[in-house]
């Protein structure tokens, strides 16, 4: 099902249902979610595209597997130079909860990526 949600993803015309998808990636935090959210990431304009950081955040921090979440990060960290500031400004705001969190594997690259000024600032 949640892959149906990612798919129509693009399509949704209102906020909530985007934000929703967003949310549940936490509970989906596996490589075939990231893979359907990635496939997905150059297709979408600024304003759903500005949604993706935070799916992207909750799978870095949700899951089990490293590489699956170290991917997550990465992709979360290129959105820090997307084109559209609503973009950044999501991933900024991501890479903060990151580098906030109790997450042992990725909280201290987050940390390290704000303190280096590599997120652009707002």
């Amino acid at each position: 099902m949640f892959l149906a949600m990612i798919a129509a993803f693009p399509h949704f015309a209102d906020p909530m249902s985007r934000f929703i998808v967003s949310e549940l990636a936490e509970f989906f935090a596996t490589d075939w979610a990231l893979e359907a959210i990635e496939a997905q990431i150059a297709e979408l304009d600024a304003e759903r595209r500005k949604y993706i950081p935070h799916a992207l955040e909750h799978i870095a921090l949700a899951s089990n597997e490293h590489a699956v979440a170290a991917r997550a990060f990465d992709r979360l960290i290129e959105l820090l130079t997307d084109s559209a500031p609503e973009v950044k400004h999501e991933a900024v705001l991501s890479v903060g909860r990151v580098a906030a969190s109790n997450d042992e594997r990725l909280a201290l690259a987050a940390q390290a990526i704000i303190a280096s000024n590599l997120v652009p600032d707002e």
